[in-house]
Order: structure tokens, then sequence, then C-alpha cells
């Protein structure tokens, strides 16, 4: 089994603020692609069904996963005007990868 994290997140904004949400985390994918060496991809997808993005970020291992949670970007978030807001819903799944491409 890869040690490969996998970070998926679902986020429902309130409506009318989808493209403040969206500005939001493209901003953050983008940093955090740039700043952390351990972070294997940042995917932002927008959901037509559930009116909702969904975040499918991926870590090289538990260590990279973790100092991606003590970045000053995504302890901002947290408390930032959209995430308290904008967002009717975030929902975060914390997944190991145990099959497919980044199993290998």
């Amino acid at each position: 089994m890869s040690k490969a994290v996998q970070l998926v997140t679902t986020l429902t904004p309130v409506d009318g603020k989808k493209d403040d949400v969206l500005k939001i985390i493209t901003d953050m994918a983008v940093e955090v692609e740039a700043e952390e060496v351990g972070c294997l991809g940042v995917d932002v997808m927008w959901h037509d069904d559930t009116d909702s993005f969904i975040l499918v970020e991926r870590f090289r291992d538990q260590a990279a996963f973790e100092f991606h949670f003590k970045q000053p970007y995504v302890v901002a978030f947290k408390s930032s005007p959209v995430a308290l807001t904008c967002l009717e819903a975030m929902d975060v799944k914390i997944c190991s990868v145990v099959a497919g491409t980044f199993s290998r």
C-alpha cells in the first residue's frame, strides 16, 4: 500500500457566492503547489448536480499532509470571511491511497 495521502474536500457555497469561493480556493491551490514540495497535486472541480466544489489534494506521505495543515494560508482559510460566510457546508475526507496512479 502507498504512503500517499489524499484529501478530498467538498465545499458547498451559499447561493450567489460561487465566484468568491472559487477565487479563494484557486488562489490557495496555487500557493499549495508552489510552497509545498510534498504536495503531488491539487485539483479544483465543480459538480453541477450538487452545486459544490470538490477539491482533491494529494500528498507524498503523512508528514507532507501534516505540514500542509500548519501552513499559514491553510490556517487563515479556516477563519476567513469566505469560510465563515460564503460556505453552506464543508466536508473533508482524509483518504489513504490503495490503488490507482498514486498507489505506485
